[in-house]
């Protein structure tokens, strides 16, 4: 099912430069993958397409093909019983492995909260409860980085420093139902995305003036040790 993320925040985005996993112990091959998560916000101001939205929000067509805008707090429900259905499956009663659309205090698979293990606090953006979105695609398969364009659509390439992570942004994913093995789950490609507005980088935040104190310096002292 294609669905687009919209006001959505990004965040470990690698739209531009394929992310490169580390050599398979065994084999010693690499993975190169574009992917991107997708925070989800409740307090973000935008005006899209002629309206105004605080949330992030999602769209889908729904069982009938119509066209549907939802807040992302109503995907699971709506949502993700007919990414089952295209498969013929119901959902599942047992929990399964959503890496589609999780929270940040999940452990989905090999994949563990979204948790800085040198400072043992989340990372920028992310708080336990903090849903988002996660999409992947094989770069080795698909070289071409996917699509990014401005609020007009037209291609906005890397000069422009946008979008980067912390920016918003509406997002294209396929989400679908996979099946290894014994194990069946959620997951979505990343396809594409939209830059829509500038956001607060994550991290520190960049130093001024008011971060130092007012000094008295004796200019006739002339030895300094610190440098």
């Amino acid at each position: 099912m294609n669905i687009k993320i919209i006001n959505g925040r990004l965040s470990f985005a690698n739209h531009r430069t394929p992310y490169v996993s580390e050599p398979d112990p065994d084999t010693g091959k690499v993975s190169r993958q574009w992917n991107t998560n997708v925070i989800c916000e409740d307090d973000a101001p935008i005006r899209y397409n002629g309206k105004d939205y605080t949330q992030t929000m999602v769209e889908y067509k729904d069982a009938n093909g119509v066209l549907q805008l939802i807040p992302y707090t109503e995907f699971a429900e709506k949502v993700i019983p007919l990414v089952w259905a295209e498969r013929g499956l119901p959902v599942p009663q047992t929990p399964y492995l959503n890496y589609a659309f999780c929270r940040a205090d999940q452990t989905v698979g090999m994949r563990g909260p979204k948790i800085d293990p040198k400072s043992g606090e989340y990372y920028g953006g992310y708080t336990a409860e903090t849903m988002f979105f996660f999409g992947k695609t094989d770069a080795d398969k698909k070289p071409t980085a996917p699509i990014v364009v401005d609020q007009h659509r037209q291609p906005l390439d890397a000069s422009s420093n946008h979008p980067v992570n912390g920016d918003y942004t509406a997002v294209l994913l396929s989400v679908y139902i996979y099946k290894h093995g014994s194990k069946t789950g959620m997951s979505a490609s990343y396809n594409g995305m939209q830059y829509l507005r500038e956001g607060e980088p994550f991290g520190a935040a960049p130093a001024t003036a008011d971060a130092f104190d007012e000094q008295e310096v004796d200019a006739a002292s002339g030895d300094d040790e610190n440098f």
